[in-house]
């Protein structure tokens, strides 16, 4: 889900080793089993359990959930590469293979319901579930539909998309209809996190007749269910509208056809989401109960604050959102590493964690985020508000407190990341502080910022966060660096960071596989197309008798969780 909004792309050639793992499980409900593939254990922090009793009696027919977050493209996994936007479509259509909620280690069945890997890790067979229906009732889902959904994501080939972004194309050679209910990739070369890809919501299904094969589905006002093309999930979207492009309110109903709908999901028959302004909006939503559930962004303050509410029932759960400062390497200065260097090296990261998220964040020295494997804490080879190391550098280059380095630092103002002028005003100081560096900030709302400005590439330095596509250092390292530049058009190429990650993907050998990404973060190290920031964990505060909210490290909020009791 990908950067906070995870434009934006670029394709390679993978060389990449799979891990064998051969899982036979099936029924309807969820079944799990422990993977051995090297991925982040994850945990929950929650208030309380989700009930297996599906009594209607016992819960509310109707919640409403806040945010300020929105749609920053369209609901369709060809394009959808957003955290709002992917989350939707978790909630709206299905993968051939899910993660148990709280627990990001464990495969489950979901449009699947076993597959094998053949030996060279190049063929993977799934056997699917029958007798799943279309949104509209009609039968049924089968292989045919996962060719024409792979088929027609990467044919379509959208620049901006997650299918670019991540590198489908390159990954896949062919998608096999080998019977009804059987489907087989057949992948270029091995790829060690293909069944971790599988839950992403750039590989959920999309349904024949509403997706066009050569055309990516948009939002068209008075038809909800025209604006996006998957089925098969646990709700459908019966509203959307917007306003001058901004997101108002949605509305999700149960879906009648749900393949789970006998395990008892969607706990919930109708999800009303309300869009605020602001975090101070959403705010004071939370606080008047307007809303049942108030889920990105609160300001860490407001979060302070409803700790000691007994009115309400903050959630805390692990997390991997990352946010980092991201060099335009095309534009001087900011095509010489030292500049890059220096800027690095007065960032006070205990700062940003301390005084803008009130502890509720940690300093972050690696892309990688902090609790996967292969993590480095690579950054801390210049400090925090290392103001000598800066100005060393900087007076080599010509610049001084009389003819400082200039740098214009953009940001999104919408409230599409946490805090985020609050963020920006606390990098000005640091790296003002230095004596050497004078800081020009300036800002967009987020669909123009994600939009517009970074596909052109005309931001010198800028502010982007990231959330996982997929479990793996493959998805921090590969997704930002690249033959002629990654997605974020930062000029940024390293043939040898390639050759490294490629040797990773094509390992078999789980501790050499954390090696090699670890020489990837020392060499990022010492280009720093990026700087990472910090990490944070997810939050949501709600009224004391709602519960489902699971926080993992994979940030999927399940709406089909949510419950509200009756008192």
């Amino acid at each position: 889900m990908s950067n906070d909004s995870k434009p934006k792309g670029k394709t390679s050639t993978y060389i990449a080793a799979v891990v064998l793992i051969i899982i036979i499980l099936a029924g309807v409900g969820y079944y799990y089993y422990s993977t051995s593939t090297s991925m982040v254990t994850t945990s929950t922090s929650m208030t309380s359990v989700v009930p297996t009793t599906t009594a209607a009696p016992l819960y509310k027919d109707t919640l409403i959930v806040g945010t300020t977050d929105s749609v920053a493209t369209t609901l369709d996994p060809a394009n959808a590469y957003d955290y709002f936007g992917d989350n939707m479509i978790n909630n709206l259509g299905a993968p051939l293979v899910d993660l148990q909620p709280g627990n990001a280690t464990h495969f489950v069945p979901a449009l699947a319901t076993d597959w094998n890997v053949s030996a060279d890790g190049l063929t993977w067979t799934f056997n699917l579930r029958q007798g799943v229906k279309f949104g509209d009732g009609s039968c049924c889902f089968n292989a045919s539909t996962v060719k024409y959904t792979f088929d027609r994501e990467i044919g379509i080939n959208d620049p901006n998309g997650p299918i670019v972004g991540v590198g489908y194309g390159t990954i896949i050679n062919q998608t096999e209809v080998a019977s009804t209910y059987q489907v087989i990739f057949h992948l270029n070369t091995p790829f060690a996190p293909f069944l971790a890809l599988l839950p992403f919501a750039g590989s959920y299904m999309v349904t024949p007749a509403t997706a066009p094969f050569h055309e990516e589905v948009n939002y068209t006002a008075g038809n909800a269910r025209g604006s996006y093309p998957t089925d098969f999930g646990p709700y459908v979207l019966s509203e959307w509208d917007r306003v001058g492009g901004k997101d108002t309110e949605m509305k999700l109903d149960a879906n009648p056809y749900y393949w789970n709908a006998s395990g008892g999901y969607p706990k919930t028959q109708h999800i009303i989401i309300k869009f605020y302004s602001d975090a101070t909006a959403l705010a004071l939503a939370a606080s008047n109960g307007e809303v049942d559930i108030a889920y990105r962004q609160l300001r860490s303050s407001d979060i302070v604050s409803f700790e000691s509410n007994p009115s309400v029932t903050v959630w805390k759960g692990t997390g991997q959102f990352i946010q980092y400062m991201v060099f335009n390497t095309a534009i001087k200065p900011f095509n010489d590493p030292r500049v890059r260097r220096a800027i690095a090296a007065a960032i006070n990261r205990t700062a940003i964690t301390q005084t803008v998220f009130l502890g509720q964040a940690v300093p972050l020295y690696s892309m990688v985020p902090i609790g996967m494997f292969s993590h480095q804490d690579v950054f801390k080879l210049y400090g925090d508000a290392n103001y000598t190391y800066t100005r060393q550098v900087l007076q080599a280059l010509g610049y001084s407190s009389t003819n400082p380095l200039v740098v214009d630092l953009w940001y999104e103002s919408s409230g599409h990341y946490p805090q985020s002028s609050d963020l920006v005003a606390v990098l000005k100081s640091s790296l003002e502080a230095s004596g050497v560096i004078q800081v020009n900030l300036h800002n967009t709302d987020w669909s123009t910022f994600i939009g517009s400005n970074v596909p052109a590439g005309n931001m010198p330095v800028y502010i982007l966060g990231w959330y996982a596509d997929y479990i793996d250092p493959n998805d921090y390292t590969y997704n930002f660096i690249g033959p002629g530049g990654s997605w974020l058009n930062d000029g940024y190429n390293s043939t040898q960071a390639n050759a490294v990650i490629a040797q990773a993907l094509a390992s078999r050998n789980e501790t050499q596989r954390a090696l090699l990404y670890g020489e990837a973060q020392q060499i990022l190290v010492q280009d720093v197309p990026m700087v990472p920031l910090y990490q944070s964990s997810g939050f949501a505060v709600t009224k004391p008798t709602v519960g489902g909210v699971v926080l993992d490290f994979t940030l999927i909020f399940r709406y089909y969780l949510l419950y509200e009791t009756t008192s």
